[in-house]
């Protein structure tokens, strides 16, 4: 699959450049780090966060621009890239933690700050730098009045063993905040420190189920059979989302107690708890787990029997093969009422293959669902059967655009001649997931009739096409496709010039460009061999 990535900007009446004049961007700073510096300055979002990304890749040659960066702490303006959200002010942070250890005292000093967003970033600042100093600004800040700074000064001292950090962090278990109390309980267990089991136990019976899931997972993490007990209690927790942590937690531990509950547990009204257990007992040999996965796959909640599903073409249980023909149960799965657990056997059937497989998946190409005819877009290839190439052929006329573009990846990693021509019309539709996609297709087949359209597509208004493009352009070896390679390096969106310095990875590049806006149970095989 290709990446491309998506930026969104969503419009905000926040405006923040640095309170620094402009003046004020020191002479001495390199060129580009000037530029930079200036273009924080701007009333375009999504400028003032590339900037801020830029001034993070020189590292501590960017260190002129700190204060500048300190003053964006507080840009809370709205981006959205690669579908999360972010900002300016969260650039600027982690800009701050590239520069490091120059960065140190000023990020110290923001703790402080009257704004309670910019002390929270100065925290993540801080945590990304791995210095002695920084250490010991994060132990400070896990006193500070603001709960977001101390629990990011928490976070960021996860696996950091040194001296004095688990005695600093032990109090925040008794922090009045709940997010604190949760965070402090996860960074102890990345300590690899037996005295945190006994403090942590009571957050067992925190008042929040957040807390108290936090502490099951943190005890499981830390493998303390003293804590086995304990834990057992915890799949009788009224909180759904405790007794799935404590179901990972004892199956990672791997002490023979533990057995027979989570067994019994398999009859838990939840699903979360039934699908946490079918992730432990699909990774075993074990007739009584090898029995429930199965009859599983006949539960009555959907999201559980794709997971009986998932376990059984991920590990293929050995009594899952004893007792009946995988290809039928995959099949039989291909008729189920819910789409997701349709999906998820035709993931399945594409990697067993066979004649009896692959008339199976040909059988639903018609499924009334347009992402389980994506799904099965995508696994029709990986099937090597040369007869699927119709079907994909077919699908590129498909209503839905996800199944279209689907389609043409797949065909691109055919490398079906057949397709370059209806690619080529994909090209100049007006829908950004096909045009991407088929872009993408057309680079891999490497037809030269795709040529000139892909030469056009480099002056596309849209960034995300003209990366498409120029990323398809650099396999042609034309003077033309070079000349608008080189070209590229020169656009003013930072994903085209990238698409022409190194190109994108032909499975990362397929991205499903949406403009409208798969838990482990650790050591589960040890407990569950054998018998």
């Amino acid at each position: 699959m290709w990446l491309v990535v998506v930026m969104v900007v969503i419009v905000s009446p926040l405006l923040a450049q640095p309170s620094i004049p402009k003046e004020k961007i020191p002479a001495e700073a390199l060129p580009d780090v000037k530029a930079a510096i200036a273009e924080l300055y701007s009333q375009d979002v999504e400028t003032r966060g590339q900037a801020a990304a830029r001034l993070g890749d020189y590292g501590s040659q960017a260190a002129p621009a700190i204060p500048f960066l300190i003053a964006m702490l507080g840009d809370t303006a709205e981006i959205t890239e690669n579908c999360c959200p972010t900002s300016p002010g969260q650039k600027a942070s982690e800009a701050l933690g590239s520069i490091g250890e120059a960065a140190v005292a000023p990020l110290t000093a923001a703790l402080e700050d009257k704004d309670p967003k910019v002390r929270e970033r100065a925290a993540e600042a801080l945590g990304q730098i791995k210095t002695p100093t920084a250490t010991k600004s994060l132990l400070n800040a896990l006193r500070n009045r603001e709960p977001s700074v101390r629990r990011n000064a928490a976070s960021a001292l996860s696996e950091r063993a040194l001296a004095g950090v688990v005695e600093a962090v032990l109090p925040l278990l008794q922090d009045p905040d709940l997010m604190v109390r949760k965070q402090a309980a996860a960074t102890l267990a990345t300590m690899g420190d037996s005295r945190v089991v006994e403090p942590m136990l009571p957050l067992l019976k925190d008042q929040s189920a957040l807390v108290r899931a936090a502490a099951t997972e943190s005890l499981g993490k830390m493998g303390d059979l003293r804590a086995t007990e304990p834990l057992l209690a915890m799949l009788q927790d009224p909180d759904p989302t405790v007794r799935t942590a404590a179901v990972r937690s004892l199956s990672r531990m791997g002490d023979r107690r533990a057995k027979d509950p989570l067994l019994a547990a398999f009859t838990d009204l939840s699903p979360g708890v039934r699908i946490a257990l079918l992730e432990a007992f699909g990774r075993s040999s074990n007739k009584k787990t090898g029995d429930l996965v199965l009859a599983a796959v006949k539960d009555e909640n959907p999201a559980v029997r794709a997971a009986a599903l998932q376990q059984i073409e991920y590990y293929n249980t050995e009594q899952a093969k004893k007792k009946a023909n995988l290809i039928e149960v995959f099949l039989g799965a291909l008729k189920d009422e819910n789409p997701e657990v349709r999906k998820t056997a035709i993931s399945a059937l594409s990697t067993l293959k066979g004649a009896r497989a692959i008339a199976g998946l040909m059988g639903a190409v018609n499924d009334p669902d347009p992402e389980v005819r994506a799904g099965l877009a995508q696994a029709l290839p990986e099937t090597e059967d040369p007869a699927v190439a119709e079907a994909l052929l077919a699908y590129l006329k498909d209503p839905e655009p996800q199944v279209r573009s689907a389609a043409a990846v797949g065909l691109g990693k055919l490398q079906e001649e057949r397709a370059v021509e209806p690619l080529i019309t994909m090209l100049q539709g007006t829908n950004l997931l096909t045009r991407v996609a088929a872009a993408g297709a057309l680079s891999q087949i490497e037809n030269s009739r795709a040529l000139e359209p892909l030469l056009a597509l480099t002056s596309d208004p849209n960034a995300h096409v003209r990366a498409a493009a120029v990323n398809a352009l650099r396999k042609f070896s034309d003077p033309r496709a070079e000349a608008a390679v080189k070209a590229a390096l020169e656009d003013n969106n930072q994903m085209v010039r990238s698409a022409a310095v190194r190109g994108f990875e032909e499975e990362e590049l397929y991205y499903y460009a949406d403009m409208s806006g798969g838990g482990e149970a650790g050591g589960a095989g040890s407990l569950w061999e054998g018998e």
